[in-house]
């Protein structure tokens, strides 16, 4: 697991590091860089579209497990703003200097996922997971933060360790657990629910709502990085993203209040 993160953390610095000399090489317009949770991506996109059209600028995106795009970020010094899975992420690297002022830009909320038509009939309470007629997926707590939020919650009902040698896999981010659903390689997960928005994705499975504080949001917080080259349109974009027009894309996929 520790080659696989370092493998990783290479390759987003890589991806970074060509896209900022495809810009220099190309003498191309004004671009932000976005260092974006898997899971948002989508509402991300969306949102990033309205803002190259109104400012006549490229909007790009590295997408991954939040740590991971921290971690990276942090030793490339590269790009504009980031997006983690929840807050968390902001407050525990606050010491390090790198993150800037904020804004509240959604919500985040844990879910089960099951195969389509839930055919083993799971219920909506985390301890299903326990169950012996149950494949189960966990998403990595050290790479992305549904794999953190998740820990947290497996570990307040004791049932954590449990489960980590329950796990067919330990994923790096909620792309990767939709791809294994996908595959059919378990039988549930517990995830984002944003997970479901993942291409054809419906079509393979579907959420199940986790009631109480086992559902309960989680805060999405689009942070300027203070290393950013453009943090003037970095703070347009995050306006944007923070207003009624971004407000309304995040809601409509599924990260509103």
């Amino acid at each position: 697991m520790r080659h696989f993160r370092m493998t990783l953390w290479c390759i987003i610095v890589l991806v970074a590091l060509a896209h900022v000399q495809s810009v220099h090489a190309s003498q191309l317009k004004p671009t932000l860089l976005i260092y974006c949770g898997t899971t948002m991506l989508r509402p991300m996109q969306d949102i990033a579209r309205i803002f190259e059209q109104r400012e006549g600028v490229k909007v790009s995106f590295v997408q991954g497990g939040s740590a991971d795009l921290y971690k990276s970020a942090a030793k490339s010094r590269l790009g504009d703003l980031y997006l983690p899975g929840e807050a968390s992420f902001r407050h525990d690297n606050l010491k390090d200097g790198l993150l800037g002022e904020y804004r509240l830009v959604g919500y985040n909320r844990l879910a089960l996922m099951v195969q389509k038509g839930n055919p083993k009939k799971v219920q909506p309470d985390p301890r299903q997971l326990l169950r012996k007629d149950l494949q189960i997926l966990l998403s990595g707590s050290d790479t992305c933060s549904s794999g953190l939020a998740a820990k947290r919650l497996f570990t307040e009902m004791g049932i954590y360790n449990t489960l980590l040698k329950k796990a067919v896999m330990v994923l790096p981010d909620s792309r990767a657990i939709a791809t294994s659903m996908r595959r059919g390689d378990a039988d549930a997960v517990i995830t984002w629910q944003g997970t479901i928005l993942f291409a054809d994705s419906t079509k393979s499975f579907e959420i199940i709502a986790l009631p109480g504080k086992w559902g309960s949001s989680q805060e999405l917080l689009l942070t300027l990085f203070t290393f950013s080259k453009q943090p003037v349109l970095a703070r347009k974009f995050m306006d944007l993203a923070a207003g009624p027009e971004g407000q309304a894309v995040f809601t409509r996929n599924g990260f509103g209040k």
